[in-house]
């Protein structure tokens, strides 16, 4: 992935690099959650502690598109690219290609630090009732992509294994109409896209959702000829 990136002309690699394993954290992190992350979780922290691939266009044709002078700047001192680089509000837009996912102690070991930044937990939860399950342990979400400012990309922790990810919009203030998805399929969706993140975003549509937001718009649509006629 990541030659091919680097044979295109076209595009800039800023950063990439896979974080060696520390197959110990796992261990930690569950013994404080007080139940098992599940098979995928462990194989993916297994093979590698955490990754980053940074991509942007040579000359960006899109507003927020970082340039990748600009790329370069932001993550030239690691010691200031931080989890939070995209959540402080210092970074306005993105670069078009990003994955950043952190240690297995950074996703699942600092939960409290992302309850001020996201959305009301509990009615997360409710949206996505039917398809979780009531829960095993406390509910709440665990960021693990951090890619960008206005989407997010996180588990739905719940007290059971292999959870899923769901996708957060708005800086965390809403996570509805997202499908659920698994963390093999999730990681799927990187590589094919390459960690674009538009693509990665569109992959997370709800198709239900998106009916959903048709019809009501049909529906509008039709009221305001309704109303145009009796005028």
């Amino acid at each position: 992935m990541v030659a091919t990136l680097r044979s295109d002309d076209s595009i800039v690699v800023v950063a990439a690099e896979i974080v060696p394993p520390a197959p110990e954290e796992i261990a930690e992190v569950e013994r404080a959650l007080g139940y098992s992350l599940g098979a995928s979780i462990t194989e993916f922290y297994t093979a590698c502690g955490g990754m980053k691939l940074i991509w942007t266009p040579v000359d960006p044709d899109e507003d927020g598109i970082w340039t990748a002078e600009h790329a370069a700047k932001v993550f030239a001192e690691p010691s200031k690219c931080g989890p939070w680089l995209f959540k402080s509000g210092d970074q306005v837009g993105t670069p078009q290609g990003c994955i950043w996912i952190p240690s297995c102690k950074q996703v699942f070991g600092n939960l409290k630090e992302w309850s001020d930044l996201l959305g009301s937990q509990d009615e997360i939860f409710d949206d996505y009732r039917e398809q979780l399950g009531q829960p095993d342990a406390a509910e709440c979400l665990a960021p693990f992509d951090y890619s960008s400012a206005f989407y997010d990309f996180a588990f739905l922790l719940n007290g059971k294994p292999d959870p899923k990810l769901v996708r957060g919009e708005d800086n965390g203030a809403s996570f509805s109409g997202s499908r659920l998805v698994s963390l093999p399929e999730y990681l799927e969706i990187l590589i094919a896209s390459k960690g674009n993140l538009e693509a990665r975003v569109d992959a997370f549509a709800d198709a239900d959702a998106d009916e959903d937001e048709d019809e009501d718009a049909d529906e509008d649509a039709d009221e305001d000829e309704d109303d145009a006629v009796d005028e």
